[in-house]
């Protein structure tokens, strides 16, 4: 599974554009978080193959996912 990260959260993986993980069977957005690392609260949108999903759903091995922080500014 590609997990890409956009914005402040690449701090949480080394200011990586994305992270690899293998994972044998479907498990929940939370819980692929808590693998990699990024805190949840942080996360606005996640794309499950680039479309926006809850965070409660499943993913699975074959997909690609993106986290996207919250924007702030002045």
């Amino acid at each position: 599974m590609k997990i890409r990260v956009y914005g402040i959260l690449r701090q949480y993986i080394d200011n990586r554009e994305s992270v690899e993980r293998d994972i044998s069977e479907p498990i929940k957005i939370n819980e692929l978080l808590r693998d990699v690392g990024v805190p949840e609260k942080y996360v606005f949108v996640v794309e499950k193959n680039g479309k926006a999903i809850p965070k409660d759903s499943l993913v699975g091995n074959e997909d690609e996912i993106s986290l996207i922080p919250f924007i702030s500014g002045g």
